[in-house]
């Protein structure tokens, strides 16, 4: 009688990349969740305008925008006074969509 052999099927494995983009929104200094998802790999875009601070890249995977998100584009929006907001600023807004379009740039 002849042995009988396994056959070897070759295994074939389909992998789909997805890109992890978050975006965070009126972080007032506090990176921890934006590092904790560049960690796993995410790129991440943080937005605050109350910060007084310039466009910088944070980290590796995370870039902060002087920025904030409204219902209008606007280079001037004045905010109300509050527990952020001590003295009298103009905020650079931005919509939702025009974020997802133009945040890397």
């Amino acid at each position: 009688m002849e042995e009988l052999k396994p056959r070897v099927q070759p295994l074939v494995i389909n992998v789909i990349v997805v890109a992890c983009i978050k975006y965070s929104f009126m972080i007032n200094f506090e990176f921890s969740f934006d590092d904790a998802m560049a960690e796993r790999g995410c790129t991440v875009y943080s937005f605050d305008p109350s910060m007084g601070v310039t466009d910088h890249k944070h980290s590796s995977r995370v870039y902060f925008k002087n920025m904030g998100i409204g219902a209008k584009d606007v280079d001037d929006f004045i905010p109300n006074f509050d527990g952020y907001v001590q003295l009298t600023q103009r905020w650079k807004m931005r919509t939702l969509k025009s974020i997802l379009k133009n945040a890397w740039s």
